[in-house]
């Protein structure tokens, strides 16, 4: 399990296609950006390693600029703006 999707984001700055399990964050931090399997199942983990693995190259470059510009979205400042926001928005006692 995964609280919120770092190591996605991480191989998603590194121009690389990510294959995760649908579950938890994985699903909102993943996107339409990630190739999705069920972890339950080898077969389909399998099979979806192997169809990113195939990828030509041009899909592959194709793939990393979208990489690169999604992860790019997700950035400390926003987290810690949003965060101030939360606390700004709670009651005072």
């Amino acid at each position: 399990y995964e609280g919120f999707g770092l190591p996605v984001l991480e191989s998603m700055a590194c121009c690389t296609p990510v294959v995760c399990s649908k579950v938890a964050s994985l699903a909102e931090i993943g996107n339409d950006m990630a190739t999705f399997c069920d972890p339950q199942d080898p077969k389909d983990i399998a099979q979806k390693i192997g169809g990113t693995l195939a990828l030509g190259q041009n899909q592959r470059a194709s793939l990393a600029t979208k990489l690169i510009a999604y992860a790019s979205k997700f950035t400390w400042k926003k987290v810690a703006d949003q965060t101030v926001k939360v606390y700004k928005s709670l009651p005072k006692r």
